[in-house]
């Protein structure tokens, strides 16, 4: 899997030697409804929270999830937080482990996610048991919002959902007014990959701020993300949508990575992966380079996919495997794993930490940041621009080079990480000893807005 570092240097090839945004990983097909939704909402695609915090909470709601089996360390949390007192609410139409540890399992109808949480919305509001002051000082849209919620009764969700109306109401009890510390809001890929996706995690967020979970321990949001280290690559600019730490494309930004880069990137958003793929068929894309994927066999639309991806005049393939996808390249570039190589991923709960490179990769193989730094040096000379900007001797030097760029990242290094462990972010300083939980005081996006979904 991609390290920070070699997300960061791939962006940056496509941005500055391609001269495009058309950047875009595998969160597309998993969690790009939950970035949309947060990014607007709240501003930072990431979860609100730390594992210590599932410790703490007096109630755990999982929704469309399974961390038995994506997530054990964070399963194991759950359960022992549930073996001190811990409310654990499941929401989820298939039965899976931890629904042998619930307190309450809601199945509803697949489907019907929007329904169920705007009914156990509107029982919070009705029973009095919103957080007012935190509604307003710290939100905005809340009486639209409200409003909205007229049409889902009980009697309406129970109808749509098949969830009793009594389990809806104890959920709601629950999650809204835990009987300690605070609540926990789990979700995953049941909730985002839907046509209706950024609606469904709006929902949830919407939930969160009306009850005012968030911002303190024991609380908090938390997108379980479906691969490993798709927080660091989206934090590191593999999206179409913003630079790296989830930047606009301001003249100001533009500005700052121009003069860093010595290539001012495109001001305005790429394609995604979804675009992307369309624009092969036209014919308006004629060449991919693809990092660490296998579109042929995670696309929803194989046969699509096949289509868009033999229709290239030059497809390039990095990876470690002949996979499908590597069957119909031009040219594949033998990568390194991840015991092969030094980087840093960053986990669900945003904390940064070192991978060390174990053994030499075999043969050929290279660590993809090394690939990459080549191939753009490589690129630039043939199209007369400088490729000085691609020369590293170490992912550390990358790593600086990203953590001077974004905010965030800007107190971590690889002295800090090998002197003190892992660190979450946001750390802007050498001297900040880095970020439990987000929200504490503001919203990156100033008020958090309601959005209604219907």
């Amino acid at each position: 899997k991609a390290t920070n570092e070699e997300g960061y240097i791939v962006q940056k090839f496509v941005r500055t030697v391609m001269g495009a945004n058309n950047i875009d990983h595998c969160a597309r097909q998993r969690h790009s409804p939950s970035a949309a939704a947060m990014l607007h909402a709240l501003g930072f695609d990431a979860a609100s929270n730390s594992y210590d915090d599932y410790e703490e909470a007096g109630c755990l709601m999982v929704v469309g999830s399974d961390p038995s089996s994506h997530h054990p360390v964070i399963a194991v949390r759950l359960r022992r937080a549930v073996s001190r007192g811990t409310k654990l609410i499941v929401i989820n139409p298939k039965r899976i482990e931890l629904c042998d540890q619930a307190d309450l399992w809601l199945r509803q109808q697949p489907g019907t996610d929007v329904t169920l949480l705007n009914a156990m919305a509107r029982v919070i509001i009705d029973e009095g048991l919103a957080d007012l002051e935190f509604v307003r000082n710290r939100t905005e849209g809340f009486e639209v919002w409200r409003q909205s919620l007229e049409p889902y009764t009980l009697e309406f969700a129970e109808q749509v959902t098949g969830v009793p109306q009594a389990q809806i109401v104890q959920a709601a009890r629950w999650y809204a007014k835990p009987a300690f510390s605070g609540s926990c809001l789990l979700w995953g890929m049941g909730v985002t990959q839907h046509t209706n996706g950024t609606a469904n995690v709006h929902t949830l967020l919407n939930l969160s701020l009306v009850s005012g979970q968030m911002g303190f321990a024991g609380s908090g949001i938390s997108p379980l993300r479906g691969q490993n280290n798709v927080q660091g690559c989206c934090d590191a600019g593999c999206l179409p949508s913003h630079l790296p730490g989830y930047q606009h494309y301001t003249p100001t930004v533009l500005d700052k990575f121009g003069a860093a880069w010595g290539f001012q990137p495109p001001d305005s958003a790429g394609m995604s992966l979804t675009d992307m793929i369309d624009a092969c068929v036209n014919g308006s894309i004629r060449a991919m380079y693809i990092v660490g994927e296998d579109p042929l066999l995670t696309e929803p639309d194989l046969h699509h996919a096949k289509k868009a991806l033999s229709s290239l005049d030059c497809l390039v393939v990095q990876d470690l495997f002949l996979h499908e996808t590597a069957e119909l390249a031009h040219v594949f570039l033998p990568a390194a794993a991840f015991a092969e190589k030094d980087g840093t991923f960053t986990n669900s709960e945003r904390r940064v930490q070192r991978v060390r490179k174990a053994i030499d990769p075999p043969g050929e193989a290279k660590p993809d940041w090394r690939i990459t730094s080549e191939l753009a040096r490589r690129v630039a000379d043939r199209l007369g621009l400088s490729g000085a900007g691609f020369h590293y001797a170490h992912s550390a030097e990358i790593f600086d080079e990203m953590a001077r760029l974004v905010p965030f990242l800007g107190g971590i290094s690889y002295d800090r990480l090998d002197r003190e462990g892992g660190i979450q972010w946001p750390c802007p300083t050498s001297d900040h000893p880095g970020t439990r939980f987000l929200y504490a005081e503001s919203f990156p996006v100033g008020k958090a807005p309601f959005v209604p979904v219907t």
